[in-house]
């Protein structure tokens, strides 16, 4: 089983801190060791008291628990002294595993406060972190100004990320008055707003829940903002089946994730692809591959050439989509999308490092329609955002055909993707016809098919088996 550590400090009413984070991790089916900094004596209107172990007996807590199980992902919360900090700074620098800190610096009834003192460890402690997930003030204590508008919060985050942590979750929820929950993610390759519908209830924990979260996800093998997107998907499923103890609402995950992340700025929906479902979509490197199966009663396919240019390549494109057209076959063409709208080609496909450098906004006026690859959650909400057609998910199972980042995602999860987006679904990778009904009980529009069609024994017959099996 995958195992985190939690440094954090113990909560009685078992609503924060500590036992929220073990609730987190079981429901990720994740076990979480812990290390205590502080006991409390607190509950929802106060903080009476705080007893902060010894560096010490922290100290021994890490030796007992690195003799028995290493972990995968270590959450760091709340440290009430500076003496503790520093004991945990050293646990720090002897990780090699992802770090998310949750920066507690203080209580609102002043049980404790990491003042301005303890800020050169807070700093030293940032430099050994993967991850720090303030909110916004918080973030103003750490960076020493206030986040009143947009641009504070890069600033801010883009300062932290200079004391040495890798990334930054600057958390927006705690804004009164704002309909949306948005946090501001960092890292060295991307920054990118997060948003998601405010929930009308008075919840505990959910910083301490969150970076758990996030914990176990990267525990998993997400990279990080992968971790994030996946953290915040885990945390509003626990807000929306919470229970009330006395005037606040508990943290509890009850079934599986399925809010979609908001990960980028609105705009105008492409064209949809009508009322009949993708089906049975192949994908082929050449015209001749279309000529063979166009006149089966193919209705979707896309073109993806590799290692061809010039005159060819554009000779292909055209000449594939003027068939395309005498067959009324929607042909998608992958990457060429300056090819695809000089010559009215139905739709592009992109992947998400197509996304980059293509002009969508072009494409989007053209009145071509669009579909996206993707493999995480990350990548479904930044395709969401761009209102495609249609959104493809792989691999289901292991593939030859290209080299991946990502593993197998199996056909349970193209049901939860298929809760995550408003937009047609289609499966891609490993998958044969036996595969096609499960597919489409998972919701999914079609299926897209490489190798086991090109690489057939007779791809004439497997293909007519599969316009069968998706109902073509």
């Amino acid at each position: 089983m995958t195992v985190i550590w939690s440094i954090a400090g113990s909560d009685p009413l078992a609503c924060s801190g500590i036992q929220i984070d073990i609730r987190a991790a079981h429901s990720q089916n994740v076990h979480c060791c812990t290390l205590i900094t502080c006991t409390t004596a607190q509950n929802h209107t106060s903080c009476k008291s705080i007893d902060c172990l010894g560096a010490d007996k922290i100290l021994d807590q890490f030796h007992s628990l690195k003799e028995q199980e290493e972990p995968s992902a270590v959450k760091i919360g709340m440290i009430a002294s500076e003496e503790a900090l520093k004991a945990v700074v050293a646990i720090a620098k002897d990780l090699s595993c992802p770090v998310i800190y949750d920066p507690v610096l203080g209580t609102s009834s002043g049980a404790f406060n990491l003042g301005n003192e303890s800020l050169h460890l807070i700093k030293e402690l940032l430099s050994q972190v993967s991850l720090v997930t303030p909110n916004l003030d918080e973030a103003s204590k750490i960076v020493a100004y206030p986040l009143e508008n947009a641009d504070h919060i890069r600033q801010a985050a883009k300062d932290i990320k200079s004391m040495g942590a890798k990334a930054v979750l600057i958390k927006g929820g705690h804004q009164e008055g704002d309909e949306d929950c948005t946090d501001y993610y960092s890292d060295e390759n991307r920054s990118v707003w997060l948003s998601s519908s405010r929930l009308d209830q008075d919840y505990r924990g959910t910083g301490c829940y969150l970076s758990t979260a996030i914990a176990c996800s990267a525990a998993k093998g997400m990279t990080m903002r992968e971790a994030v997107i996946d953290g915040r998907m885990h945390l509003m499923e626990a807000m929306e089946s919470s229970y009330s103890l006395g005037n606040k609402e508990v943290l509890h995950e009850v079934k599986i994730p399925s809010h979609r992340p908001h990960v980028s700025p609105e705009q105008q929906a492409f064209p949809d692809m009508g009322s009949q479902a993708i089906g049975f979509y192949p994908v082929v490197p050449n015209v001749q591959w279309l000529k063979r199966l166009l006149p089966l009663g193919v209705t979707t396919a896309q073109l993806r050439i590799k290692g061809m240019n010039g005159d060819q390549l554009l000779s292909e494109v055209k000449e594939a989509i003027a068939l395309a057209k005498q067959y009324k076959c929607r042909l998608f063409i992958n990457d060429y999308w300056q090819m695809a709208i000089e010559h009215g080609a139905y739709g592009v496909h992109l992947g998400q490092e197509d996304l980059d450098d293509a002009d969508t906004d072009a494409i989007l006026k053209a009145g071509l329609r669009l579909g996206i690859s993707t493999h995480s959650p990350e990548e479904l909400g930044r395709a969401n955002d761009y209102k495609p057609s249609y959104v493809a998910l792989g691999p289901i199972f292991e593939t030859t055909c290209k080299s991946m980042a990502f593993g197998p995602q199996g056909i349970e999860r193209v049901g939860e993707w298929v809760k995550m987006t408003d937009y047609p679904l289609v499966a891609i990778g490993g998958l044969k016809p036996e595969h096609g009904p499960d597919i489409i009980r998972q919701g999914a529009s079609g299926c897209a098919l490489i190798s086991d069609v090109l690489e057939a024994d007779d791809p004439e017959a497997r293909a007519k088996e599969w316009i069968h099996v998706m109902g073509n």
